[in-house]
């Protein structure tokens, strides 16, 4: 069983903000998708240029570059199990993070390329670099992790010097990710949950 699929939001504030639940889209992958709190949109600034509050007034320069509106934003976290505990720091736990990096990357690019047909922005984080793969980057340091466990019921542990994610099932045999996009729950919902989408990696 899942653990998140089990446990509810620590507030009714978070159910508000929640788009799609937790949800089991196999025994080892599970997502959810939830609008953003002004504390986290906040957060955005230090990510990317392109993340603008609701408020604010562009100028004719800006116009002509891509800019998000957090208050719009609607973030999906991707939770993969892996076959090794990812709090070690050795070669099988390394080739376990490449093939779930592989498969989360290739899950966003097929739900990239539909949402952006539709007239959508969307773009995911690298978990290696903590940057958006293709927007510009911020001028400050964002923790992907940090930002998961602001929403989820997850937290973080330490092993070797880097921060894991623990979840509440899976324990550190997790691999976190995450993407942003401006679709409509509407439309991104059959999206995600669209088992055709998510195509596994061979494991070696």
């Amino acid at each position: 069983k899942c653990g998140l699929q089990q446990q509810t939001m620590s507030s009714n504030r978070k159910k508000e903000k929640e788009v799609l639940p937790p949800l089991l889209l196999s025994p080892e992958v599970e997502v959810c998708a939830s609008f953003l709190t002004r504390g986290l949109q906040r957060d955005l600034k230090t990510l990317s240029p392109v993340f603008v509050p609701k408020s604010k007034e562009s100028n004719k320069k800006e116009e002509q570059q891509v800019k998000v509106n957090t208050a719009e934003l609607i973030v999906v976290v991707l939770f993969q199990r892996s076959f090794v505990d990812l709090a070690d720091m050795g070669p099988a736990a390394q080739n376990e993070k490449d093939r779930l990096l592989a498969q989360f990357m290739s899950y966003f690019e097929v739900i990239r390329k539909h949402i952006e047909a539709e007239g959508f922005w969307c773009d995911a984080v690298d978990p290696c670099s903590g940057l958006l793969v293709n927007s510009p980057r911020g001028g400050g340091m964002f923790s992907d992790l940090d930002f998961i466990s602001a929403i989820l019921p997850c937290t973080c542990q330490q092993a070797g010097g880097c921060a894991v994610l623990v979840h509440p099932a899976w324990g550190s045999g997790v691999y976190p990710s995450l993407f942003f996009t401006t679709c409509p729950p509407s439309f991104l919902v059959p999206l995600l949950t669209n088992p055709q989408h998510f195509v596994p990696e061979e494991i070696k």
